[in-house]
């Protein structure tokens, strides 16, 4: 069953756990304090310090004589976050004790504890440690699918429900039902169906119809059961059959997620699988369950069948990470608000797909969503207080640079870099270094742990902070100069594939670890100031590895992001600095640039994050942080492209199509040479006509973005005028041609004026002032 947790030993990884929650624990003589709340698949609650991630407590909840009697919960309003253990036998006093934590959401920490037991009963069948009937109810009862009644079993847990059939099982939490109506009581059918009712759910799966000679028996189960979880389920009565109650509730679900305004951004068929553990645990097989289309809107995921009806939905601020399975190329998997179901998928156009998804959280929402290559297992995420307070910012910030710390110090004991390991350091600056890692080498840690013996623990914990907490780091926030020298160090400077899937995991950790600590303007300086960290970086960007060249250009796309324009120091521009820093060696810019040459291996991922990178660089705001040398060259890169350009208006994501128009601007803007091959590409490869079309027949961002390009591929090229001409009526091609002109006109008015305006603003040379007398004797000469 696992590994029980001895105090002072290290915590449990995800892996090992069901979920992981910050709470806070009362102590009558300590008062408040922070502790990390492990419910371990294994059945025990460890209890962890923040500050060393050692173990404080260990408690065993499932079994025949567990060391916790029962979970409470109190009805106080005061105490709506407060949970009460009730520990059989204290450890010190041998007497029984109750322990209270805060923790919220509470209901969703007493659902994890009771699945876990579940699970364990499950597991050990006949022979169970605590009997199934004892923490569940079980009635027969029929499902209603495709307007047919199914024999199914339903059970009734602490949790949820379960429903299973003998091709699977179905699980709806209590905490996931309508918040409004959860349960709704149908009339009996014509077709002889007796005790029908609805669930419903806030989000995912649709209404589920089910029909048992046992419903108020059922009723008065989930009831109570959610009430010990601290929740309210309400009930209602209506007038309908199952059918006409089905179709009437998927006719509303249809109104709310398909609009005029709210069309499908992209759509593709998918294959839903699910993985079969053998009783040891291993990995047999993946099971298919059926072949969908997955539909997304602005706002919505969609699971529809193959005759378009919704089979499930989830909102896209539920989703929580995406999986892009590095060894097997079709393969995904989403996960959603703990306590929803994931899904796993295989798709011929996976890459694609997941690009669409981040890149609509992103804009529409404003918030990342982290991509692992790896299945997040349920114990990954860490649940945080219901609070969006700064204060609660910033204590995770500090939690975090704790635990970098932790980590550097157990990465080595002595810190003993040598300068051409390095290379990068002059030797007062390096020994610096040095001294500030041999300082944080207390005498205490190296006697309580040994090096290295802690590191996957450690990195499991950084890892899944950050998966938790996908908005990065403060701008104030500060580490230590001896961590972002380990850090760096642990990337190579050169690569030699193939790649152990291990070791390429790890590495693709780091750099996300990277990424996500730029967002400090401390960091930033560091990665500014020496030239070796853009070295490594760009060096795992040309590595030839799809899941490194990935994480690299998205680690570069968070450094350079325009949220950092802020960041200044004195009168330098530290992103500034930092970009010029990055291209120093124009070797960089050929390894950014080569995705975009119209290589058909490169991951639509890869070349979303790199067409991000160089938005940030040439078009507003980031132009306005990169120097004048830089921003010509690279403009003069991308006006090399030619026809490949194109491939980036084909891309699902909608910001690579608006960043690549006003890249194109900034290319048209630094003269008609660079231009003309683009445009000359634009109506060789249909691009031109493809877009006369949305800027004519569209609106909205899509219809301005093709007028954008329409000017730019028009003005001052005469095959696109002559065009033009065929296309419209004389009448129109007149009114066009004065407007093209007019705009022009005006283009030219204003860069006269912003350059009169930079010429006053200018100081005067010494030889201007020295001409200017000279001149004047001159004329009053006779």
């Amino acid at each position: 069953m696992g590994r029980d947790w001895e105090k002072g030993s290290d915590g449990p990884t995800s892996e090992e756990c069901v979920s992981r929650y910050f709470c806070t624990k009362f102590s009558k003589w300590r008062g408040k304090y922070r502790r990390i709340f492990c419910v371990t698949k294994n059945g025990n609650i460890v209890t962890v310090d923040t500050a060393d991630l050692k173990v404080t407590n260990c408690w065993k909840f499932y079994g025949k004589s567990p060391d916790v009697g029962g979970v409470s919960i109190s009805g106080d309003k005061s105490e709506k976050d407060v949970l009460a253990l009730g520990i059989t036998k204290d450890f010190k006093s041998n007497r029984p004790k109750t322990i209270k934590f805060s923790c919220s959401p509470r209901s969703q920490l007493l659902t994890d504890i009771h699945v876990c037991e579940y699970n364990l009963a499950l597991e050990q069948g006949q022979g169970a440690e605590v009997p199934l009937s004892s923490i569940s109810y079980s009635a027969q009862a029929s499902l209603y699918e495709s307007g047919v009644w199914n024999p199914v079993t339903l059970i009734v847990t602490k949790y949820g429900i379960r429903i299973e059939s003998l091709t699977e099982t179905q699980e709806q939490n209590y905490t996931h039902m309508s918040s409004n109506v959860a349960l709704v009581s149908l009339q009996d059918g014509n077709d002889g169906s007796v005790g029908v009712f609805g669930v419903l759910a806030d989000e995912g799966t649709p209404v589920r119809i089910l029909s048992t000679q046992e419903r108020d028996r059922v009723f008065e189960k989930i009831s109570a059961y959610a009430k010990e979880l601290g929740m309210h389920l309400s009930m209602q009565k209506q007038s309908m059959d199952a059918g006409s109650f089905y179709n009437k509730y998927m006719a509303m679900e249809e109104q709310k997620i398909v609009s005029p305004t709210m069309a499908p951004i992209g759509r593709w068929h998918v294959t839903h699988i699910q993985q079969q553990v053998g009783s040891v645990g291993a990995l047999i097989n993946n099971v298919e369950l059926g072949q969908y289309l997955l539909e997304l809107t602005p706002t919505h995921l969609i699971e529809r069948n193959l005759d378009y009806t919704i089979h499930r939905r989830w909102s896209i601020g539920q989703l929580t990470w995406m999986c892009r399975y590095s060894e097997e190329s079709q393969r995904l998997a989403l996960g959603f608000t703990h306590g929803m179901a994931g899904v796993e998928y295989t798709s011929p156009s996976r890459d694609a797909m997941l690009s669409a998804i981040f890149d609509t959280i992103e804009c529409g929402t404003s918030k990342r969503v982290s991509i692992f290559n790896k299945k997040v297992s349920s114990g990954t995420t860490f649940h945080f207080p219901d609070n969006n307070s700064k204060a609660l910012e910033i204590d995770t910030e500090k939690t975090l640079m704790s635990w970098l710390t932790l980590w550097a110090k157990n990465k080595s004991s002595s810190f003993k870099f040598h300068e051409n390991q390095i290379q990068h350091r002059v030797q007062d600056v390096l020994a610096s270094a040095k001294d500030k890692a041999n300082q944080l080498m207390d005498s205490s840690y190296k006697d309580t742990r040994t090096q290295g013996s802690a590191e996957p623990m450690f990195q499991d914990y950084i890892y899944s902070l950050m998966a938790s907490t996908p908005e990065g780091f403060g701008s104030s926030s500060k580490l230590d100069e001896a961590v972002l020298v380990t850090l760096f160090e642990q990337l190579p400077q050169s690569w030699t594939l193939p790649l152990d899937p291990s070791a390429e995991y790890g590495f693709m950790r780091l750099l996300k670890i990277v990424g996500w600590i730029s967002c400090s303007e401390y960091v930033l300086r560091y990665i500014a100031g020496e030239e070796h960290c853009f070295k490594r970086i760009f060096s795992a960007l040309g590595s030839g590895s799809a899941g490194l060249s990935m994480e690299a250009a998205s680690t570069l796309s968070l450094i350079f992001s325009p949220q950092s324009t802020a960041k200044i120091t004195g009168e330098t521009n530290l992103l500034q600095v930092a970009k010029s820093r990055a291209f120093k060696d124009l070797k960089h810019l050929d390894i950014l640039i080569k995705p975009l040459r119209g290589s058909k291996s490169v991951s639509p991922l890869s070349l979303m994050y790199t067409v991000k990178v160089f938005g940030q660089m040439v078009c507003f705001p980031g132009k306005l942080t990169t120097s004048k040398t830089l921003s010509k060259t690279i403009i003069e890169h991308l006006g090399g492209i030619g026809r490949p350009f194109f491939q980036l208006f084909g891309h699902p994501a909608e910001s690579v199509h608006h960043y690549a128009a006003y890249m194109m601007e900034s290319v048209a803007e630094s003269g008609s040479s660079i231009m003309e091959p683009i445009r000359n590409a634009a109506l060789q490869e249909g691009a031109y006509l493809s877009h006369l079309k949305t800027a004519i027949f569209s609106s909205g961002e899509p219809s301005e973005t093709s007028k954008r390009l329409i000017q730019i591929w028009t003005e001052g090229y005469g095959p696109a005028m002559e065009l033009i001409k065929r296309v419209f009526p004389r009448g129109f091609y007149f009114i066009l041609l004065g407007r093209l002109s007019r705009k022009g006109k005006s283009a030219a008015a204003a860069n006269a004026k912003t350059a009169a305006a930079k010429e006053q603003a200018e100081p005067k040379s010494a030889e201007e002032d020295s001409e200017k007398p000279a001149a004047k004797d001159a004329k009053e000469k006779p």
